[in-house]
């Protein structure tokens, strides 16, 4: 069996989680590990959260809109997710539409270019300012 090419996991425990890749291999398997570690890790949560998904290394060719990801993705439709923080792909640039806040229901959408702003963004929206960045590796 293959090493997994993600970790999902708690930044800050049941406030803060995140998700990220090692290399941009991403495998079907990686996405439905991704999708059942995530429901576990979200199974007791019973406060608002948000999520950084760092995907500076995934071969995506686009940014993608919160609709998007929410009909791919049953996790961004949780009902106490609050704030979907995405490290954008290394070689993609933010276009100045893609770095508003994008809002469906409760759930909002901010695109960032780096872990640093995408944990300062946190802040911001009242997140602990001591979210320990060397879970991105």
């Amino acid at each position: 069996m293959r090493t997994p090419n993600y970790k999902v996991g708690w930044l800050i425990p049941g406030k803060v989680a995140a998700l990220t890749h090692f290399h941009a291999e991403i495998t079907r398997e990686d996405m439905v590990g991704v999708l059942t570690e995530t429901m576990a890790l979200l199974k007791d949560v019973k406060d608002t959260f948000h999520i950084i998904i760092d995907n500076r290394v995934a071969p995506l060719d686009r940014i993608y809109t919160l609709e998007e990801l929410q009909k791919a993705s049953v996790v961004l439709n949780h009902p106490l997710l609050e704030y979907v923080v995405i490290v954008k792909p290394d070689h993609l640039e933010l276009e100045e539409e893609e770095m508003t806040i994008h809002s469906a229901g409760n759930v909002h959408l901010k695109n960032v270019s780096s872990i640093q702003e995408a944990a300062g963004f946190l802040c911001t929206v009242g997140a602990d300012p001591d979210i320990d960045l060397a879970f991105f590796g």
